[in-house]
């Protein structure tokens, strides 16, 4: 992470940015099955075993307004794959098995999901010399714009026996945006840096959803090979609250992740830059009883043309 090169007053950034996530895991144990009837039952102890795999493609334009103030919207789409099993920890009959396969089905598919995701606005300032010749320091305020699908309550579809959709596309609501970039330069040729992002839901939306409070920090060690490329490595912290249904805590949310971060980035011609990340989870920790997603390894790409 950082804030990028600087832009001059009246100039343009235009910037593709791309993500792959594999492996992320949401198994949970189960008791409960759906019989013919469409009516909740229970049944053996079982497990489902839910995997995704995803890729957010997401557009960047920035404009500086002055050489210290720049507007930026980021328009992301995403592309979940989701793929279940159904494993029995317990001898089941034949009926308890179909109960147990149509319960599964009601509450996790294996199928590949996309949409628009909420779209980001923000303002950047950019200050200099704050503490030290060479460093700098930007803050970014903004919000969602809540463009992304969002899904009826499945708690309460799930309960009725109906069939229902956990993952979303977005929040529903305009969602307060903070993020702080600071870097500067360390002897020679290395230099530091330090990040916060951070996103704040502060109220539910018309399906009773309010979404978690998503933090994001993390420092950087940069090392410049020459002009036109750098190494970098990057340790971050990330942190989930916990998200509600009509107030109600959901508790297939909650996450506290520790990753490791290694990268490349080239100016390959002029006014064009590459950047090439390896994300990769060291620690992480549930803070529910529900199934939400652990982390999987990450590769992130990222162009940008100025102008």
């Amino acid at each position: 992470m950082g804030a990028g090169s600087v832009l001059d007053r009246g100039s343009f950034r235009f910037s593709l940015n791309t993500a792959r996530g594999y492996g992320f895991e949401g198994s949970h144990p189960e008791t409960k099955g759906l019989d013919s009837n469409g009516q909740i039952v229970s049944v053996p102890l079982h497990r489902h075993e839910v995997s995704l795999d995803y890729l957010r493609l997401e557009l960047e334009f920035e404009y500086a307004l002055t050489d210290r103030w720049t507007l930026a919207l980021r328009v992301p789409y995403d592309i979940k794959d989701q793929r279940v099993d159904v494993e029995s920890t317990e001898s089941v009959s034949p009926q308890e098995e179909q109960q147990i396969l149509d319960n599964g089905y009601i509450h996790h598919r294996s199928e590949r999901y996309r949409g628009l995701s909420d779209l980001m606005l923000l303002a950047t300032h950019r200050k200099e010399a704050l503490f030290l010749e060479g460093d700098s320091l930007s803050l970014s305020l903004g919000t969602t714009l809540p463009t992304g699908t969002t899904e009826e309550n499945p708690f309460e579809l799930g309960d009725s026996g109906l069939k229902h959709l956990h993952i979303q596309f977005g929040t529903g609501t305009f969602d307060p945006l903070l993020e702080l970039n600071y870097s500067m330069p360390v002897v020679g040729k290395l230099g530091l840096g330090a990040y916060a992002l951070g996103r704040f839901p502060v109220y539910e939306n018309s399906k009773t959803y309010q979404g978690p409070a998503e933090i994001t920090s993390g420092v950087l060690l940069r090392y410049s090979l020459n002009r036109c490329i750098s190494l970098h490595v990057n340790g971050s912290a990330y942190y989930q609250s916990f998200a509600y249904w009509d107030r109600e805590r959901d508790i297939n949310s909650g996450l506290v992740a520790m990753s490791s971060m290694f990268g490349i980035a080239v100016e390959a011609w002029e006014h064009t830059t590459l950047g090439l990340d390896l994300r990769y989870p060291l620690s992480q920790r549930i803070r529910s009883d529900g199934d939400a997603f652990k982390q999987g390894p990450t590769l992130l790409f990222r162009i940008a043309w100025e102008m």
